[in-house]
């Protein structure tokens, strides 16, 4: 049953104190991990060993977890995600930009979309499917590193190839990805896992069983690009949700390092959560880009940055329709650079 008006905005304003309460909770979580360098002395190893273990403990793993998906360079895309994997089988349900899902079963990849499934030609990948591909090419070099990730023993691993360059960060034991980021000339693509479980192979096949009950129709109104980035003819696609924030936001991912996106749509707005941080400084800083419909109403936009911790500061622009917001530990002139940077762009 709909929820009256009132209701639905008590419980969005909820929601977005708890989403500004994380952003900000992470940043203090890294200001501390600064404190502390977590990256230990570079470890031997036996390379040709490591990279037939990795592949190895992907094969037999299951696992289950949401992850984020980042895109900088020739576009500015993200995507978040839940994940459900069996060996190289895996499920992923896109929750945001848009809602769409995936699946692949052996060598055979389906799209689920408004209630279709679809045969994909082929074969359906994400950044994991890329690596592990990679890593069985010629290698130019490689480097290991033992670290703690949140307290977790990992490894960070740098892999050099002809075209491209990985940086990895595996939990020793279970040898699972928690982040892995691929760099080329043109663009990095990010794959960070912000909640990760053991899987169960029981409830991935029931889920998989689900899943492939549903008739398989012709793909003649879906597209699928090369990144794996989906439209279809009777949906709102990525580009219509973000390219107003990518305009806004360029300059700043020119200059700074993104750790974590998140787009909210309202009734009559749509929020963009950015964190970010300096290159070769460890701070992180908030931007929140507000893109209203109509007039901005002030206690909305109260409504959705949350409480701000004391010890920040905040610059806040307003053109238009257009609200930014650049929150951090930082001096006050230095948000307000980059808050001008964006202003910048709708002068123009």
């Amino acid at each position: 049953m709909p929820l009256g008006k009132k209701k639905k905005s008590f419980i969005t304003f909820v929601f977005l104190l708890f989403l500004s309460v994380v952003l900000f909770s992470e940043t203090v979580e890294n200001e501390d991990q600064s404190k502390n360098p977590l990256i230990y002395s570079e470890t031997s190893f036996n390379k040709e060993s490591f990279i037939n273990k990795i592949i190895e403990s992907y094969s037999n793993s299951c696992i289950s977890g949401t992850r984020i998906m980042m895109e900088t360079g020739e576009s500015a895309r993200y995507r978040y995600e839940y994940v459900m994997r069996k060996g190289h089988d895996k499920i992923v349900s896109l929750k945001m930009p848009y809602r769409v899902t995936w699946y692949r079963e052996q060598d055979e990849g389906f799209i689920i979309l408004d209630g279709k499934k679809i045969l994909m030609e082929d074969r359906m990948k994400d950044l994991e499917d890329v690596f592990l591909e990679d890593i069985q090419k010629e290698i130019q070099d490689i480097k290991l590193t033992e670290i703690k990730y949140s307290g977790i023993p990992a490894f960070y691993m740098l892999l050099y190839l002809k075209d491209c360059t990985y940086r990895i960060i595996l939990l020793q034991e279970s040898m699972q990805f928690i982040r892995l980021e691929k760099e080329t000339d043109s663009k990095l693509t990010v794959m960070l896992y912000d909640n990760l479980n053991q899987g169960n192979k029981k409830d991935f096949a029931n889920q998989l069983s689900w899943y492939q009950d549903i008739p398989t129709e012709t793909a003649e109104n879906l597209v699928l690009t090369k990144d794996s980035t989906l439209t279809h003819n009777n949906m709102i696609n990525e580009d219509t949700l973000l390219k107003d924030f990518e305009a806004l936001l360029q300059p700043v991912i020119e200059r700074f390092s993104v750790q974590k996106t998140e787009m909210i749509e309202f009734s009559d707005a749509r929020a963009m959560f950015i964190s970010m941080t300096e290159p070769q400084k460890s701070n992180p800083f908030v931007i929140v880009v507000i893109i209203h419909d109509n007039t901005i109403n002030p206690s909305n936009s109260e409504s959705i940055l949350g409480k701000i911790p004391e010890t920040y500061n905040m610059c806040q622009k307003i053109y238009d329709k257009v609200e930014i917001n650049v929150i951090g530990s930082q001096d006050k002139s230095f948000l307000e650079e980059i808050s001008n940077l964006m202003l910048e762009t709708i002068e123009k």
